[in-house]
């Protein structure tokens, strides 16, 4: 049997989530009473290059490669959780953190 790792955690538990990250939302399916959505990619891709480790980064450059995220729109949810960052529930992620994690990922997209 493989072995599957379940991460129960959502971009919002280490990032602040850009304005839009509801409308990116992709729908999956309906199962019964309950409409199933991914959850925002942009938000999903802004989180793991805020934590910055080596398999978060391979997934972002995935995002990427596969068109499921563009460039464009990832730099400008960037700039908004950028704006947020150092306020309310997030202390520990610094606006010049999140910036340098952010760029050091971006270069190599």
């Amino acid at each position: 049997m493989k072995q599957i790792n379940v991460e129960f955690a959502s971009p919002a538990d280490f990032i602040p989530l850009p304005s839009q990250w509801e409308m990116h939302a992709r729908f999956i399916g309906r199962y019964g009473p309950i409409d199933v959505f991914y959850f925002d990619f942009y938000s999903i891709a802004l989180s793991k290059m805020e934590r910055g480790n080596s398999r978060d980064v391979a997934d972002v450059k995935l995002l990427v490669e596969q068109g499921i995220i563009n460039l464009d729109e990832l730099d400008q949810a960037y700039q908004e959780v950028l704006a947020q960052l150092g306020k309310g529930r997030y202390p520990r992620v610094t606006p010049r953190r999140f910036m340098e994690r952010y760029q050091g990922v971006r270069g190599l997209l």
